[in-house]
């Protein structure tokens, strides 16, 4: 059993380890760090002005909780943060290293089976065309269809438009596979906002794709009404 770091939204990483089962001849799970690094965008990024404490302090209340994924969820003892050393699935450097000026918060869930993991991160930038930038960029970073997380090997799904389905002014959603697992990624732009959901499920976790794509859709309308 190894401790499991995960990365999520805009190259955010968890702070120390947390433990995850592996599930039935399962290998450990990988760090989905790569799963939101991407490479660099062409324009240059745009400082984003310091967002009002009040203002993040909401938005950071917008974010999932527990209840809203299910019976036996709790928040998990490390949170992400922003790191801009984790590279892409594909290669390349990460949003974040790219658009380090961006106010972020997160949150991290932990399922009742071993291993499930649920991770929404928001990055707010000076203006909707430096958010547009950095969706381009995390998308170009999943553009290949085999990548590493963290050494271990995944295979990536075309991209899926899912905007009907999630809201924001865009959406994509792709599916990465690897030995005993499975992750689902969705971004989101809204505004000036970039919001990036991780729903990592080992094999047999009950958590579907149409509960993913619910959640992430809950937590969008949440993050546009604050």
């Amino acid at each position: 059993m190894v401790g499991v770091l995960l990365i999520v939204g805009v190259a955010f990483a968890v702070v120390g380890p947390t433990t995850a089962g592996t599930p039935v001849a399962a290998p450990a799970q990988p760090d989905p760090a790569a799963a939101t690094a991407t490479l660099p965008p062409e324009r240059p990024s745009t400082s984003a002005p310091a967002a009002p404490e009040d203002r993040m302090a909401l938005l950071r209340a917008a974010l999932l909780r527990p209840s809203e994924v299910g019976p036996g969820w709790r928040v998990a003892p490390e949170q992400p943060l922003p790191n801009p050393s984790v590279p892409a699935v594909c290669g390349g450097h990460s949003v974040i290293a790219r658009f380090p000026d961006a106010q972020r918060v997160g949150v991290a869930l932990l399922g009742s089976r071993s291993g499930e993991r649920v991770q929404e991160t928001l990055s707010v930038f000076g203006d909707r065309t430096t958010a547009r930038a950095a969706y381009d960029a995390y998308a170009e970073g999943l553009d290949c269809t085999k990548g590493s997380l963290s050494g271990t090997p995944v295979t990536i799904s075309e991209p899926e438009d899912v905007r009907d389905r999630v809201q924001g002014d865009r959406a994509t959603a792709w599916t990465l596979t690897g030995s005993g697992f499975r992750a689902l990624l969705v971004s989101v732009l809204t505004g000036d906002q970039l919001v990036n959901f991780v729903f990592l499920t080992p094999d047999g976790s009950s958590l579907t794709r149409v509960d993913a794509l619910v959640l992430a859709r809950t937590g969008v309308a949440r993050l546009q009404a604050t």
